[in-house]
């Protein structure tokens, strides 16, 4: 099995994507994933039914289509939604009529769910990592540990004995709105990207992690290895009516 490279499938690309593919050519595409080919044409079916009826048949998914895709009501499949459409458009790309093909989709969710830690690890740095510089500045740090934070919050994939603190803090979070929370996390947000860069930059002003960096010092916040526990099973994810 062979992952194609992160920068190439994260790039944006503005030509025409592949909509039509054989029985053969999804066959081909489970082999270069850690999907079946089984889980690969469910895949498919999902995003055909997303895209619509076209002519000519080409094309792919633009945000709100690609959230349709998913079972939102599944906490995990909550959590990768939101991330990979509202990162990869925000990030990604200026052009908001950006579509993602079907192609580089599977690649992609291929690897957050399946994919070993690291692998999951470096794609999450390279959905940060504007313009592909090799680093993440404190504004991106922030953005990954709210995320981490929301995900601590609203999904339930991280779960807590009931008399825990993190438990309690839980409880008491929940009875505010949630741009209240934002606001009230933001400070605290923003002092741990300060003590994650100091980690590693003391004797220097630069203001970012490098890639090798960001590893050392993601695997010890709280809450990763939770959100990279994901279930596995494709049908899991995907939306199905009822």
């Amino acid at each position: 099995m062979r992952d194609a490279g992160f920068s190439q499938m994260m790039r944006g690309r503005v030509d025409v994507k592949k909509l039509k593919f054989s029985s053969a050519e999804l066959r081909s595409l489970a082999l270069q994933t850690h999907f079946s080919v089984e889980e690969v044409q469910a895949l498919y079916s999902g995003f055909r039914l997303q895209a619509g009826e076209r002519k000519p048949l080409e094309g792919g998914l633009s945000a709100v289509s690609l959230l349709g895709l998913f079972n939102l009501s599944n906490a995990c499949s909550f959590v990768f939604a939101d991330r990979f459409v509202r990162l990869f458009w925000q990030h990604r790309t200026q052009d908001r009529g950006i579509e993602v093909g079907f192609e580089e989709f599977v690649r992609l969710l291929s690897i957050w769910t399946r994919g070993t830690p690291h692998q999951r690890l470096t794609l999450l740095f390279h959905i940060y990592d504007r313009g592909n510089k090799g680093y993440i500045v404190k504004e991106d740090i922030v953005d990954i540990m709210r995320s981490l934070f929301m995900c601590f919050l609203k999904s339930g994939v991280a779960s807590y004995d009931w008399n825990s603190e993190e438990f309690k803090a839980k409880v008491i979070l929940e009875r505010h709105s949630e741009d209240a929370v934002k606001e009230m996390a933001q400070e605290i947000l923003s002092e741990w990207a300060d003590a994650a860069i100091r980690r590693f930059h003391t004797a220097d002003s630069n203001k970012l992690l490098w890639f090798s960096e960001f590893l050392q010092w993601i695997i010890h916040v709280p809450g990763v290895a939770e959100s990279l526990c994901v279930p596995t099973d494709v049908w899991t994810w995907l939306f199905q009516e009822s």
